[in-house]
Formats: C-alpha cells, structure tokens, sequence
C-alpha cells in the first residue's frame, strides 16, 4: 500500500512550452489575443486623448501654447518609467495584476484629470497615466508570447501594436463628435469609466502568468493544468503532474558592452537614429491637432485628421515586417526617411486646405510608422545575440528621451512658425537619420539586409 506522499508526488514531467508549441492554437488562446487586443485600445485611447483635446483644454483653462508641451512631457515621462516600474511589478506580482493595475490606473487617472482645474494637476494625472500607458504593453506582449507557439509569437507584438493603434483614432473621432458639444471633460469621464467598468469583467476571465504561477514558492498546478488543458482540448493533465519550463537560458548583458570599442560607433549611431526618429514621431503624434486648430481649423477638422494618421498606422504597420523583408532593412529606411522629408514639405505648402492636409497626412503617417518597425530590425540586426536585446532596450531608451524632447518643443515652434513652419520641421529629423542611414549602414555593416 502506498503512503499518502507517494499518492500525492507528481505524476509525470510535462514541459509547457513544448506542449503550447506542439499545440495547434486554440480558442482559448485567441480569447486571450482578444483580451490583450482590448486592453491595448484603451491604452491607444488613453494615449491619444490628450493630443486631440489639448486645443480644447488650453481654452478652458487658459494655459499658454507653450506650457501645453509640459502636459505632453509629463506623460511620456510616465511612460518610461512604467516601462521599469510595472516590468518589476509584474515579476513579483504577476502579469495578470499588473495589467489589471494599469487598468484601473487608467481609470482613475482619466477621471483626474477630468476635473482637474490647473495645469499642475493635469501634469500630475498625465504622469500617472503614462506610468500605465508605457507598462502595459511590454507586460502584456510577455504574456501573449507565453501563451502562443513560436512560430505563431510574432502575433503578440501585432496585437499589441494594433490594439494601440485602433485606440489612436477611437480618441480622435470620439474627440471630434464629443467635444464640440460637451467639452474636453467628457473624454476623459469616457475614458476613465469604461475601464473602470471593464475591471471587474477583467478580473475574472485574464489568465495569469503560467511562468508566474509555476514560479511561485507554493506552485498552482490546478491552475497550469487548467490552461493547459484550454490549450490541447482535452483534459490529460491535472494538478498531480510536475510542470516544467525548459528553456534556453537569456544572454545576460550590460550597456557597457554596447559601448566596446568594436560596437561603440554603431550604438552611437543607432541612438541618434531613434532619438531623432521619436522626435518627429511624437511631435506629429502629439501636436498635430494643436497646429491645425491653431492655424484657424476647428476641432473636428483636426480630430478627422488624427483619426486618418490612426487609421493609416494600423493599415501600415500589419504588412510592415514583410516589405522590410522584401526591400531590405537599409533601402526601407532611406526610401521612407526621403518619403517623410518629402511629405512634410508638401504638408508645409498646403495652407488652409483641410483635404489636402489629411490626403497628405498618410504618405507622411507611413514613413513615420513603418521606422519603427524597421529601426527594430536594424539594432537587431547590428548586434550578436549575446548583447541583441540590450542593444535593443538602449536604442528604445534613447528614443524615448526623443519623444520627450518632441513634447516639449512642438509649442514653441508652432509659436514661431505657425503651420507651415511646424511641418516643415518634421523632416528635419527625418533629413538628420537619413543621411546616418546612408553613409553608416551600409551594406557590409548589414550583411545581406
């Protein structure tokens, strides 16, 4: 007769990756596609809000053009220091609370700011917000590439991009019927209390980390058999089989090695690239609705046109990888580097026509998105694998600090220059990266790319 130790050891060893990659993809997984392609709309939406309704809520409350980028800054200082701080917060935590905690911050920030009365205290919600804003998606991409084979993981990094990207031009149509009629304040009462509302229904249903849960100091094999199970179809495993993750161990870098006298000319010129690169992104992401309605367009005009760069990023991003593939990591960037340049020129001469601003806004909207698919490729690309993905972390930082310089300075040049002007400096940046493009990436440096 066995003992009760026996009766309750573990069954058999069963190792979860190779049965998720083994695993034709369910539609249990697709749920949790569906799942994290929601919560990445209301990041979207959170995200572009501020931008469509700043022309309004300077109005109101009487902030100067220029203290406008201070609001703007704040939060994409958020965003990088949610990057770090819910990546912790997650690996002690879990994914599942800390995507559940940027939900609600989300929330409570959007209804900050909804009644805040000042400058100072829409800064503040503005950095909470991008505390949120800027850690869900890396939680939330961890997730999905946990629960999806390797051959199907590329879809994590769409998801989450896509679900952004719809919530971009959510805000800028909701802006435009909205705001005209009940004020900047009701976005925000939208969109703090739908996820809000949503939370508990979150709650509920997002499943958890299976790297969490089998890390835990008391592992939940109930859970992980249930998942699993959800995954295969049938019901083979149970709380009594041991559960492992057999993975190959992630290379371990610093940002000194980056800096080695055989890559330090490289990460240089990568920096520059994506810290010039984020500049114009995020002065065309964040102040366009501001420079159209200040150049005498009304708010649903500058709305229409935000939502038209949103629709034309999603299109633009799903077929990205494949052109870069097709095209070449160097060509993609020097042809869309030279397309950006072109378009905000013409974007620059187009004066007070609503129809040709938003005609032109896509050419410029897709040699604005697809670098970035194709600048991640290229510091991928440069690196040997043991420094890749801090090779990659780095140049993501640098552009960041990018598109804090871009929040802050598009007031001061639409002060300047007015319209034309504000355009027209779009492709300085772009003109800077491309010539880096052209006379340091090189074909030899790329290999066959």
């Amino acid at each position: 007769m066995s003992s009760p130790e026996q009766r309750q050891s573990p069954r058999s060893s069963v190792p979860i990756v190779s049965v998720i990659d083994e695993a034709p993809v369910s539609r249990y997984q697709l749920f949790i596609a569906g799942l994290c392609l929601l919560v990445g709309i209301i990041d979207g939406f959170e995200n572009g809000a501020i931008a469509y309704v700043a022309p309004a809520l300077a109005n109101d409350l009487s902030i100067p053009l220029g203290d406008i980028g201070q609001i703007f800054a704040a939060g994409t200082i958020g965003m990088m220091c949610g990057t770090l701080i819910m990546g912790i917060f997650a690996d002690y935590w879990g994914r599942k609370r800390a995507i559940l905690l940027s939900v609600a911050v989300f929330g409570v920030a959007a209804l900050g700011t909804a009644v805040a009365t000042d400058k100072v205290t829409i800064m503040i919600w503005r950095f909470v917000a991008g505390i949120a804003i800027g850690g869900v998606h890396p939680v939330m991409i961890a997730l999905l590439a946990e629960y999806f084979p390797a051959r199907h993981r590329n879809m994590a990094i769409v998801v989450g991009f896509v679900g952004m990207g719809i919530g971009v031009p959510i805000s800028a149509l909701l802006t435009s019927a909205v705001v005209p009629d009940y004020g900047w304040r009701a976005i925000f009462v939208l969109g703090g209390g739908v996820p809000l509302l949503l939370l508990p229904w979150l709650a509920w249903v997002y499943p958890e980390s299976l790297r969490f849960l089998l890390n835990r100091k008391s592992v939940d094999r109930g859970r992980i058999a249930t998942a699993l199970n959800r995954i295969v179809g049938d019901n083979r495993y149970t709380a009594e089989d041991h559960f492992e993750l057999i993975e190959e161990p992630a290379p371990r870098a610093s940002g000194r090695a980056l800096l080695a006298p055989k890559y330090r000319r490289t990460t240089l010129i990568v920096w520059i690239v994506y810290f010039f690169n984020w500049i114009t992104w995020y002065l065309f992401l964040l102040w366009m609705p501001t420079a159209l309605t200040e150049s005498g367009f009304s708010i649903r005009q500058a709305s229409l046109a935000g939502a038209v760069m949103g629709v034309t990023a999603i299109i633009a991003f799903i077929p990205a990888g494949g052109i870069i593939q097709r095209v070449g990591i160097r060509h993609s960037l020097l042809w869309l580097f030279a397309g950006g340049v072109v378009s905000s020129g013409l974007l620059s001469l187009v004066g007070a026509d609503w129809a040709l601003v938003a005609m032109l806004v896509v050419p410029f909207t897709i040699c604005g998105v697809i670098p970035q698919v194709a600048l991640n490729y290229l510091a991928a690309e440069l690196y040997p694998t043991t420094i890749r993905a801090t090779g990659l972390g780095w140049a993501i930082s640098a552009g960041r600090v990018g598109s804090v310089i871009g929040a802050l300075i598009g007031g001061t040049l639409i002060g300047w220059w007015g319209l034309s002007g504000f355009f027209m400096t779009l492709g300085v940046p772009l003109l800077i990266v491309g010539v880096l493009t052209a006379f340091f990436f090189n074909g030899k440096l790329l290999g066959n790319h």
